[in-house]
């Protein structure tokens, strides 16, 4: 949270079946545990919520579904850009990467997708990205949404560092 021109920077830990990452961001990240709400969308395995003041400000919403398509994760993350750029206003997307994960003898591919749209009005705007990825047969997503820039920019870099605990 910024005051008066300083910022300090939060850590948060995120941990989500033997996956993690630390966090750093300009608010705090809370684990949401209204377990009704969340189970209004059973794939949902985690959300993290940050909020000031003036009310929401950031989210980390972590999916897991069972992979039994065979679809590939370009082709996922393909769609799901396509859908969003028809929906959401003044939609801009970055070029996709494809990052890698260790766990244990394995690694595998992560998609990361990063986007900005307009929010309220067109010169307030959300920054947003989602990363896909196959473990175990299962498809793994997380959406981040922040309206801070820089918020953003340390997400992104924080989440570029996903590791997995070891077996």
């Amino acid at each position: 949270m910024s005051i008066q021109g300083c910022s300090k920077t939060y850590k948060t830990q995120i941990r989500f079946d033997g996956f993690g990452c630390e966090i750093k961001a300009n608010a705090i990240f809370e684990e949401m545990e209204d377990k009704e709400k969340l189970s209004e969308n059973l794939s949902i395995q985690k959300l993290y919520i940050a909020q000031e003041q003036s009310g929401f400000v950031d989210s980390i919403i972590i999916n897991k579904e069972y992979n039994n398509n065979t679809i590939a994760l370009e082709k996922l993350a393909e769609i799901t850009i396509q859908k969003s750029a028809k929906r959401l206003q003044g939609f801009k997307a970055d070029d996709p990467k494809i990052l890698e994960i260790k766990c244990n003898e394995d690694s595998f591919g992560v998609y990361k997708q990063s986007f900005v749209f307009d929010s309220i009005t067109p010169d307030e705007k959300i920054y947003s990205s989602q990363i896909f990825f196959i473990y175990n047969n299962y498809l793994y997503s997380i959406s981040t949404a922040t309206e801070d820039k820089r918020n953003n920019k340390n997400i992104q870099s924080s989440l570029k560092k996903i590791t997995c605990e070891k077996k």
